[in-house]
């Protein structure tokens, strides 16, 4: 594993022990592959699992008539398990770039459907641009979290991949259509099609 943390190097070497103490095929096998699989999806889950656990116990105890606002604390809470995911080495700088990235371009984006009435969040609290909490964006920073993880855990490679520029024009064309059907055709069926024949 390349840039894996010391963690995730410790998971490697169970899952590389597990794997090694049972035969190669058979009910056995099977489990421990599944097992491995399990664990590695779980440690590249864990941002967005700490996220779920947070907006869930919220709605549920988060009481209605504290001065500070649901969505603010949510905020804080995500910004401090970054915090905690960084400074206990459970996450790498490279990691961090690509939370920040998928932070602003989905804070960016919820503006945009906010601002078209696609829909609406509370309007509580101060941590926010315009209607837009400033937690939304860790869910989208949650997707980017998962992505670095799951391709470096399982040390993913990719073989006869369509040309990059291919890949580049029908993800702008898709990004574009999230903008413009409102206005425009909606292409998303026909980009569906382009992305399974790529």
């Amino acid at each position: 594993m390349q840039r894996a943390t010391s963690l995730e190097r410790r998971v490697d070497a169970i899952a590389r022990r597990l794997l090694r103490a049972v035969p190669t095929s058979g009910f056995r096998a099977g489990l421990a592959e599944f097992l491995v699989f399990v664990l590695k999806q779980a440690w590249a889950c864990v941002f967005g699992a700490a996220l779920l656990v947070m907006i869930v116990a919220a709605r549920l105890w988060y009481p209605d008539d504290v001065a500070l606002a649901r969505n603010d604390a949510l905020t804080i809470a995500a910004v401090l398990i970054q915090v905690a995911m960084l400074v206990f080495r459970l996450e790498s700088g490279r990691e961090l770039w690509v939370i920040v990235l998928f932070h602003i371009t989905g804070t960016a984006m919820e503006l945009f459907k906010t601002d078209v009435g696609s829909w609406a969040y509370a309007a509580d609290g101060i941590l926010r641009i315009g209607g837009v909490p400033l937690f939304s964006g860790f869910m989208y920073a949650a997707v980017g979290s998962y992505m670095v993880r799951v391709y470096r855990l399982f040390d993913l490679g990719f073989t006869r991949y369509p040309r990059r520029w291919l890949t580049a024009v029908l993800a702008a064309a898709i990004y574009v259509n999230f903008f413009t059907h409102h206005w425009w055709w909606d292409a998303r069926w026909l980009l569906l099609a382009g992305v399974v024949v790529l």
